[in-house]
């Protein structure tokens, strides 16, 4: 079976070890120079002097603030600023964190003979963000690149580009829109996430904890699109019992069934990461406020209790639910830091700062969802800041802060199927337990090229009456 299967366990070892983003890539490469440099990296404690003043407290300076009037981590040849992120690799965040408290919400950064801008602030990179070409370009993972030349397949969604990129974009985003494909997933994901309550009662020890957790969520992502895998194969050999979903990509014209492959090994396993983590920080955020809990299981419950049956608008319209998982990708946003090449020179109007072309920046995620001069209450899991007729997150700014399925023409294509996985799993928990913590293990956020709970989360599941 794996060999049969052997391209989705290549890939899923893939998205499990490097989370198979360009940003991955990239840290995998720093990670290389700054092992090899870090003994004498330890030695390096100089720093530039700390100027801790906003920069947009000088809005009436005609002349562009540019990279060397900002502030940053003192530069050494080859390595940059890059042994600066490495210091602490599993606490990157922290690290990030630190930084932008020492330097500021723009800090000047380098890697090799590049410039880059690291940004903490949201008004600054909603104007960058938005200058993107109609057709983005993004480097595509070397792993998957290889991986695709030797089994000879096309490319999809993650490594085409201009004209190609856009035509299987239009081709996807057309299955993507009809309401039977999605309600078709929600049957398919509501049993599974039935299986998922019945494998976590399987794995608790006496006292209602699961070791691990990560990993088993993890498992419940990854099978899911495994799952979905399966339907297709079966589509494509005119097999009884396929989906719907899966029989729109098969008879789409413009797409081949090498396209089709390819473009499902992406767009199932690009969310694995994503959900499992944000699933579980979620479950820990509501262990660890019961009346948020109580709250959203009496919506849940509400849900239920109608007999409607579930459905894509319905899960939807769940405000608190929805708001929930908002601000828990506020406070633990799976992609903690994203970054941009800079393709022409452009000043901002966002504190006057001139980008060139060949620069690059990087958008502090973690850093803007905990700004206090952002955020009421920063640190802590107030749910209702994101419901609708409240003002705290209503911006556009604010609104970018986290952005765990990207932005733009680029953005994930299955970002609805990752929250509607998400929103599945935390009802079907919430329906069946109680949680609580467990305060015989700390909770500690890892860092692995996305923000990760760590392997333990305290957690106690605890089967609900």
């Amino acid at each position: 079976m794996k060999q049969k299967n052997f391209h989705i366990w290549y890939f899923a070892e893939i998205y499990f070890h490097f989370n198979c983003s360009a940003l991955a890539s990239k840290s995998i490469f720093l990670n290389c120079i700054c092992m090899l440099l870090s003994k004498s990296s330890q030695s390096l404690t100089g720093t530039l002097s700390v100027n801790t003043e906003d920069l947009s407290a000088k809005p009436d300076v005609k002349t562009p603030i540019t990279w060397g009037d900002l502030k940053g981590p003192r530069s050494f040849p080859i390595v940059g600023t890059a042994y600066k992120l490495m210091a602490k690799p599993d606490q990157l965040h922290m690290v990030i964190d630190d930084m932008v408290k020492e330097y500021g919400k723009v800090v000047k950064m380098k890697f090799g003979p590049t410039r880059s801008f690291g940004i903490a602030c949201p008004k600054l990179m909603e104007e960058i963000v938005r200058r993107e070409d109609p057709i983005p370009t993004r480097d595509a993972p070397l792993p998957w690149l290889e991986y695709l030349q030797s089994q000879k397949l096309p490319g999809g969604l993650l490594t085409s580009q201009g004209t190609e990129w856009e035509r299987k974009r239009q081709a996807v985003r057309s299955v993507m829109l009809k309401p039977f494909a999605m309600q078709d997933f929600i049957v398919n994901q509501s049993a599974i996430s039935n299986d998922l309550c019945t494998y976590l009662d399987s794995k608790k020890d006496e006292h209602n904890f699961v070791d691990n957790l990560s990993f088993h969520l993890y498992r419940f992502t990854f099978e899911d699109r495994y799952f979905t895998e399966k339907m297709l194969s079966k589509a494509i050999e005119g097999k009884p019992g396929s989906s719907p979903l899966t029989l729109s990509l098969i008879s789409n014209s413009k797409l081949s069934n090498g396209d089709i492959e390819c473009m499902l090994l992406e767009f199932l396993f690009g969310g694995v990461d994503t959900t499992s983590n944000t699933l579980g920080f979620l479950l820990y955020l509501l262990a660890s406020h019961p009346d948020k809990q109580e709250k959203l299981r009496a919506e849940v419950k509400e849900v239920i209790k109608s007999g409607n049956g579930l459905d894509l608008n319905t899960i939807q319209n769940m405000r608190y639910l929805n708001s929930c998982i908002k601000e828990t990708l506020r406070l633990y946003p799976a992609l903690f830091i994203n970054g941009r090449a800079i393709s022409q020179s452009f000043t901002t109007k966002a504190r006057n700062m001139e980008f060139k072309a060949g620069d690059n920046v990087m958008f502090f995620h973690y850093c803007m969802g905990r700004d206090k001069d952002l955020w009421y209450k920063s640190d802590q899991f107030i749910p209702e800041r994101f419901d609708r007729d409240l003002s705290d997150a209503d911006s556009p700014a604010r609104q970018l802060v986290s952005i765990p399925f990207g932005f733009g023409t680029r953005g994930c294509i299955g970002k609805r199927i990752a929250e509607l996985t998400l929103s599945l799993g935390v009802m079907k928990i919430l329906s069946q337990y109680m949680l609580t913590t467990d305060d015989r293990h700390s909770f500690l956020p890892v860092t692995r090229a996305l923000l990760t709970p760590g392997q333990q989360i305290p957690v106690r599941f605890n089967k609900y009456q």
